[in-house]
């Protein structure tokens, strides 16, 4: 609680709330969730705690998240942030001490289970009866969920041994791949464009029109060109100033990208080098980032750069990030020359 109201941390961009999630809040809740069964009441807390800090920087909020907790939740291959589903994660960090009963390994608590509760039953068809505690009878239930896995997945092979993530990828990662993940999570983009990028990807940020809907505010029009209703498609595809700034950005990657989705058109074309595909990636990533950056400025400001000024300002930093890697040796000089 006092890391998130630290007045620094409420100046954080959706990416740098996502990295202390990840590093901090998650963190202190997966120690403890290795060793005891954590109430419903107190993950949902958890869980609130972390949604409220991402979307909205401080640690209750009752306003509306842009996108569900359970898409945050999903691997980033799955369309989501990469976010540890905190019941699933208590439910596969307990499931070690089911691996334990099942294979009555050498610890005093498993011989002690044996002896008290299970008497010779078969574990796997095992059911507790109504007088056992509370713990006993959660830690069944954990069984039920894990059973159908260890009878029949691969960790009851021969050599092999249970572990946490297998058991959490097993109980709930799906092979339902997005394919505009290798566009949003680009290793050239910086991770706030990635963030905007992944909003962008599923329709949800708050433009005039979602607003207008909300009931937050009285009307649509657009924030940069004053004379249309302000919508995802608008602002990036149909907006004099976005035009203006795309057109700007083909006539430095010497390309046709068109104005009707970024993302598609990306996934279409085919170039020979990939990392000539990322930069370019990276690049509109960065115009998508920047126009949005601009929309919300000149609803505050008034301020509004020329799309000139936007394109140079987004070809220097794409610039200063490729000098980066090339001093890695991560480029070649060939495109260090190029860009």
């Amino acid at each position: 609680m006092e890391r998130i109201r630290a007045i620094g941390v409420r100046k954080l961009s959706y990416a740098g709330r996502l990295v202390l999630i990840k590093s901090v809040l998650s963190t202190l809740h997966c120690y403890w969730a290795r060793i005891f069964i954590l109430p419903v009441s107190i993950l949902n807390k958890v869980e609130a705690l972390c949604r409220s800090f991402l979307w909205q920087g401080k640690e209750i909020s009752n306003g509306p998240a842009l996108i569900v907790w359970d898409t945050c939740c999903k691997t980033k291959k799955e369309g989501g942030l990469g976010l540890i589903d905190l019941r699933r994660w208590n439910t596969t960090a307990l499931g070690k001490y089911i691996w334990w009963i099942a294979q009555k390994e050498d610890h005093l608590w498993v011989k002690w289970i044996h002896t008290i509760y299970m008497k010779g039953v078969n574990w796997v068809d095992y059911k507790p009866n109504t007088g056992a505690s509370w713990s006993w009878r959660k830690l069944c239930g954990v069984k039920e969920k894990l059973k159908a896995g260890y009878v029949n997945d691969w960790w009851l092979q021969q050599g092999h041994k249970y572990t946490i993530s297998a058991g959490y990828s097993w109980l709930g990662t799906s092979n339902n791949r997005v394919a505009w993940t290798p566009f949003v999570w680009n290793s050239l983009s910086l991770p706030k464009h990635c963030l905007i990028g992944w909003i962008v990807a599923h329709g949800k940020l708050l433009t005039r029109d979602r607003l207008y809907q909300m009931g937050i505010c009285g009307d649509t029009i657009c924030c940069i060109c004053g004379t249309q209703n302000e919508s995802h498609t608008h602002l990036f595809f149909e907006c004099a100033y976005g035009k203006a700034c795309l057109d700007l950005l083909n006539g430095f990657f010497q390309m046709a990208i068109p104005i009707d989705n970024f993302m598609h058109w990306w996934l279409k074309i085919r170039l020979k080098n990939l990392l000539r595909k990322k930069i370019i990636a990276a690049g509109i990533q960065s115009l998508i980032y920047n126009i949005w950056e601009m929309r919300n400025r000149s609803r505050v400001d008034g301020v509004l750069l020329r799309p000139e000024k936007l394109i140079e300002k987004i070809l220097q930093n794409l610039r200063l990030r490729l000098q980066v890697l090339h001093s890695t040796g991560k480029i070649s000089d060939n495109y260090r020359a190029w860009i």
